[in-house]
């Protein structure tokens, strides 16, 4: 233990007792002072103290798991416990077998591990009966628990805490539990001014022997070994500077006091104890092994979700304990997000838990066209939790009665606190490996069966109830409610065969599967290969979005070897499947002889990757593998580009890498390894190793790589502690033991990111010259530091493939490209002569997914301009008295103007205006005076004109009149006066009907007027004498069968008819036939029957044609055709006279009789032999 003093002021410390009332559980949220805050040692680590709201029993407040151990926060004091490692490790063995168990046999997994262990409370003697527990440093993301059937027992939202306090276990005494600098849980005894350290006792409930040795150490007795905890380190802090006390551990009867030596009581002390040396977490703080099986990403904000399995240990109890439930597994399903910038630490969102209490694993999710994720595995819980929380509602397929091993779909909501499940299964082991959904809502898993009553569960889905060998393939489709089977497919060959991945085709929802297959009888339907080859050979199918199979394939391991299809992906026009898997030798058929990476098997066991368009056309095959084993696939995935990216996990010391891997050596037995093929499979455009001292390694999991916007996301589930992440990340340290697997989530960006692009200053420049030259950044890429267990590193260099594209534009929006503008600088005479102002961009682009980032500028021209106006004008003709007004605009002033704008006489003048950077503009503008003889005027009259001087004008010419102007100058003034009339039409009209007349209609007849005016402007009077005459109309209903003459015209169909001619008085007549055509109806069949046909009550016996006619609804005549072809059955019979046996049709009979055999003869009728 560690007992430090804090220097605070009496008076700061009491302040720090501030309460404050929590909603929860008494939680008091007590004040931590800055001063004490500074005092108290904080780690960059991490233990998740989770808040009860119901998934525990009701005594547990918060729940922390570490290393080999747990603590339970409770009102009486903190519950410690430890497991025994030997029995935790076989628990994670047992584990990874089932796993194996499940996948390649059927044999039943073994009996679950019962974990055994010891644990102990931290009881403070005579404590105060005011002591408050409060949480303190919240984590952001939150989890969700559901787990079971007992929805009391779902909780959503949970928070977690780094800190827990016990406040006020005695007056002046606080205790404080938190993460270690190794990430162990410890705890703090914080005495404050006027504490009374002689109450501060702990006895250790639970444990019954506790001794001191000769180093002062504390020693707990347990019965899974013996505990350390180191001699306490006491210390006061006087103005920032740390000072040791000394003091010893004090044992009366198991409980524990301190021996304290003087220090300054008006100061606060703390007293620190280490935590145990066997505590550890994982990433999930689980106390048993974790793996990440899948993973897919929100194409549409980029949230990142994994799935998850955990062993679980159930919880500790004071004195020695075996959990009897221990040994289940559970499943985690996260959100992630990663960070907006090289560096970061991203962000954990949520984690929610599923599960009963027996063996849950998931293998694989998918996101649907709902938003919603969907997920599958496998359940031996018959309490498995079928919905939780508001999201979801109404029933779904339960089948958790049935025995074994069951399937379960779920679906989770994007925040993660709703779920709803089905499960799927019959009498036997059903397992689930990949699920995909349709663009219809549809959800598909495929997996296998060994179930023998499919049908009687599923009826009308299509399933049997037959297993037609060890296991058999199962796809099955439900809608998206999980409530009700759309259809269900199991079959299969003599021996094992299982579908491990699938596709669905987004344009047509048609499915592609694949997996592997031992039968040599495996049902194919126009198969490319249709024999199994080696000793077990993958298969390919494809079937529609109802089940029906339109191809089924073997793909051929050679002779005497394996092969498994796990993963598979589409290209980017859907037309092609790129697949891959583990093998020890292919059929020749199915690797290229030449021009792809290797056409030969380099060790053991390697990675295969094949390209096949969709008809089942083989295109490319490539072995990628050490001299070693290559262990597992987990995922292939392409990008926008087709390019293959492929993560497994591979035991070959020299796995190929390429020049420019983040780690070119295996540093385990296993390591994850990641590669990206060119889309011809001829190039390995990258690989590397990712790993650390020991094993990193799944069995299973066929999801777990994605791609999106040059980003390829992947999971990894590693024992080694010392697994490159970039530091700063969340979590960057495994503090758990070597041999307990924890999952990790790493992101690659292709290109990497690119540093900042930057080009020179913007430039000014006056209109009509060329700007200088511009430079921009050399670009490169941006990459982290790397974390090995807190060792930071540098990222290996890489060298950045770079291009630049410079731009330009007026308005900053529409952008065409500068001629020749493609290197880092840009060469002024590139952009010519600039008249207007001008926006200048560089994008830099990396290679590959084309990643680009973007820089603007601005050619500030100096487009100065100026106008010229006329102050005033000549007053009288001769004179010098005119003036201009000069405005410039666009330049900087102070401004230069060339020539006088006063004084100045009739005429043009020009000017130059100069700005304070040299930059010119021109204008001009005249002058003008008043006429010195005379003005003149024109005006347009009617019959005459008043003139303004006096005098009327009746005729058209030009009048003329003497006066002084306003300005005293003289002046002459002349009207040119035109004089128009006025006129008048008339005309006689005889129509049917109406007649529109300068935009009135007229119906009967009689004399209107119309007054306008014409076409010089004066009064126009138009006469029109009207006469109306009018049409006439009439209309008939008919009702005939086919058709109907009328006014010599034959109609057919149903409708309305007109006939016109002219009445008497010279008008339209329209005659309306209103008709209506029933028709007769015929129809014909083509039969090809046996034997004989019964129709229409007659029974025929020899192939013809034959008629039938009745009336139909209509009422008319309706004929039927029937064109009958009959095939007839055939009989034989043999004697047959022999010793002992005969076989006959395959089957050998051994006593006499008359057997039968039946089949189809030649005209497919019954043959009966």
């Amino acid at each position: 233990m560690v007992l430090s003093f804090i220097a605070m002021s009496a008076e700061i410390a009491a302040q720090s007792h501030m309460n404050i009332l929590a909603e929860k559980q008494n939680q008091v949220e007590k004040q931590i002072s800055p001063e004490l805050k500074d005092m108290l040692q904080h780690f960059d680590k991490e233990i998740y103290f989770t808040q009860n709201q119901g998934q525990w029993p009701e005594h547990v407040l918060y729940k922390a798991d570490f290393a080999l151990g747990q603590a339970l926060v409770t009102q009486k004091g903190m519950i410690v416990g430890t497991f025994n490692p030997a029995a935790l490790f076989a628990m994670e063995q047992q584990a990874d077998s089932i796993e194996l168990l499940l996948e390649d046999t059927s044999s039943a997994p073994p009996a679950r591990i019962a974990i055994n262990g010891h644990g102990w409370l931290l009881n403070f003697v005579n404590a105060s009966p005011s002591m408050r527990i409060s949480s303190h440093s919240p984590y952001n993301d939150v989890r969700n628990y559901f787990l079971g059937r007992d929805e009391k027992s779902y909780a959503s939202n949970v928070r977690s805490y780094k800190e827990i306090w016990y406040n006020d276990v005695y007056d002046n005494v606080d205790v404080r539990y938190y993460p270690s600098a190794t990430g162990e849980l410890e705890y703090d005894i914080i005495c404050h001014p006027g504490a009374d350290l002689k109450k501060v006792a702990v006895q250790f409930d639970g444990i019954d022997k506790l001794r001191i040795d000769e180093n002062r150490n504390l020693i707990l007795s347990t019965t899974v070994g013996e505990i350390d905890l180191p001699a306490p380190v006491i210390y006061q802090q006087f103005n920032g500077v740390r000072k040791s006390i000394q003091g010893s551990y004090k044992l009366e009867a198991n409980v524990l006091s301190f021996n304290v030596g003087t220090y300054d009581q008006t100061l606060p002390l703390i007293i620190d104890p280490i935590a145990l040396r066997w505590a550890t977490w994982i990433t999930n703080n689980s106390t048993g092994d974790c793996h990440v099986h899948g993973i897919c990403v929100d194409s549409s904000d980029g949230s990142i979700y994994t799935v998850s399995r955990v062993s679980g240990v159930g919880l500790i109890t004071v004195n020695a304990f075996q959990n009897s439930s221990v040994g289940n597994m559970d499943i985690i399903v996260s959100k992630y997000q990663d960070p907006s910038s090289v560096g970061g630490a991203g962000v954990r969102v949520w984690q929610s838990y599923f599960g009963g209490s027996d063996y849950d694993n998931a293998y694989a999710l998918e996101q649907g066209p709902d938003g919603n994720l969907y997920f599958t595995g496998i359940t031996k819980s018959s309490n498995f939790p079928l919905l939780v929380g508001s999201a979801f509602s109404g029933s779904s397929i339960d089948k958790r009665s049935q025995s074994d091993y069951n399937i379960f779909v779920s679906k989770l909501n994007t925040a993660g606190n709703s779920v709803k499940s089905a499960v799927i299964g019959g009498n036997n082991i059903d397992l689930a490996f990949d699920i995909r959904t349709t663009n219809t809502g549809n959800v598909l898993v495929c997996g296998y069966t060994e179930s023998t009553n499919l049908s009687s569960q599923f009826s009308g889905s299509g399933a049997t109830n037959t297993n037609y060998g060890e296991a058999d393939v199962l796809i099955f489709s439900v809608n998206s409610n999980l409530s009700t089977m759309n259809w269900m497919k199991n079959y299969g060959g003599s021996k094992d065969d299982k579908a491990r991945i699938m596709l669905v085709d987004p344009s047509t929802n048609d499915i592609y599967t694949a997996g592997f297959t031992r039968s040599s009888n495996f049902p194919t339907v126009s198969p490319r290969q249709n024999s199994l080859g080696g000793d077990q050979s993958g298969f390919l199918q494809k079937l529609t979005s109802s089940g029906s199979t339109t191809w089924s394939s073997y793909f051929r391991s050679a002779s005497g070897k394996t092969s498994i299809i796990q993963c598979m992906d589409f290209n980017s026009a859907k037309d092609k499947i790129i697949f891959g898997g583990l093998t020890d030798g292919l059929n020749s058929s199915n690797i290229s002889s030449s021009g792809v990476y290797s056409s030969s098997i380099s060790g053991g066991v390697d990675y295969f990757i094949c390209r096949m368009a969709t008809n089942q056309t083989f295109e490319y095959g490539t072995y990628l593998g050490g001299s070693a084993a290559e262990e597992n696939l987990m995922g292939i995935k392409l990008d926008v580009n087709d390019d293959i990216f492929i993560f497994g996990y591979s035991s070959s010391t020299n796995f190929p890498v390429t020049a420019d891997a983040l780690q070119s050596s295996n540093n385990g037995y296993i390591d994850k390894t990641f590669s990206k093929l060119s889309a011809n499979l001829s190039t390995l455009q990258y690989s590397t190793y990712y790993g650390g001292a020991k094993n990193e390694y799944d069995p299973i999991g066929e999801r777990g790589i994605q791609h999106l916007n040059c980003k390829t996301y992947s999971v990894v589930t590693a024992e080694s502690n010392n697994i490159p992440l970039t530091d700063g990340a969340i979590t960057t340290n495994k503090s758990s033991s070597t041999s307990i697997s924890e999952p990790g989530l790493i992101v690659w960006s292709n290109p990497p990111d690119l540093s900042a692009n930057t080009i020179s200053n913007s430039q000014n420049i006056c209109s009509g010259n060329v700007p200088s030259n511009f430079t921009g950044s050399a670009g490169s890429y941006v990459l982290p530091d790397l974390s090995r267990n807190g060792t930071t590193s540098n990222h290996p260099y890489l060298a950045a493939t770079v291009s630049f594209t410079w731009q330009m534009s007026t308005d900053s929006v529409n952008w065409t490209n500068v001629s020749g503008g493609t290197s880092q600088n840009l060469n002024g005479s590139s952009l010519g002569a600039i008249n207007q102002k001008t926006h200048l961009r560089r994008i830099m682009t990396g290679s590959s997914c084309n990643q680009s980032d973007t820089i603007s500028n601005v050619i500030t021209v100096q487009v100065m301009s100026v106008t010229c106006a006329v102050g005033n004008h000549g007053s009288c003709s001769g004179g010098s008295n005119g003036s201009v007004i000069i405005t410039p605009s666009g330049g900087t002033a102070p401004y230069t103007i060339s020539g006088a704008t006063t004084g100045l006489t009739a005429g043009t003048y020009s000017f130059t205006v100069t700005d304070d950077n040299g930059c010119t503009a021109t204008c001009s503008v005249t002058i003008n005076e008043p006429s010195l003889i005379s003005s003149s005027y024109m005006v347009t009259a009617c019959n005459s004109y008043t003139l303004p001087w006096g005098g009327v004008a009746t005729s058209s010419g030009a009048y003329s009149h003497n006066y002084t102007a306003s300005n005293g100058c003289d002046s002459v003034v002349t009207a040119n006066v035109i004089i128009n009339s006025s006129t008048t039409s008339s005309s006689t009209v005889d129509v049917c009907d109406s007649y529109t007349w300068n935009g009135n209609t007229y119906t009967t007849s009689g004399t209107y007027t119309y007054s306008t005016t014409n076409a010089t402007g004066c009064d126009s009077t138009a006469t029109l004498n009207l006469t109306i005459r009018y049409s006439t109309t009439s209309s008939s209903t008919v009702d005939v069968c086919d058709s109907y003459t009328w006014n010599s015209n034959t109609y057919t169909t149903s409708g309305t008819y007109t006939y016109s001619t002219t009445n008497a008085a010279g008008c339209d007549s329209t005659a309306t036939l209103n008709l209506t055509i029933r028709n007769s109806s015929t129809s014909s069949s083509t039969v090809d029957v046996c034997d004989s046909y019964t129709w229409n009550g007659n029974t025929y016996t020899t192939s013809g044609t034959y008629t039938y006619s009745t009336l139909n609804a209509a009422g008319c005549d309706s004929t039927a055709t029937l064109n009958l072809t009959i095939r007839y059955s055939t009989t034989s019979s043999t004697t047959v006279d022999v010793c002992d046996t005969y076989t006959w049709n395959g089957n050998t009979y051994t006593a006499s009789g008359t057997y039968t055999y039946s089949t189809l003869n030649a005209a497919g009728c019954d043959s009966t032999a």
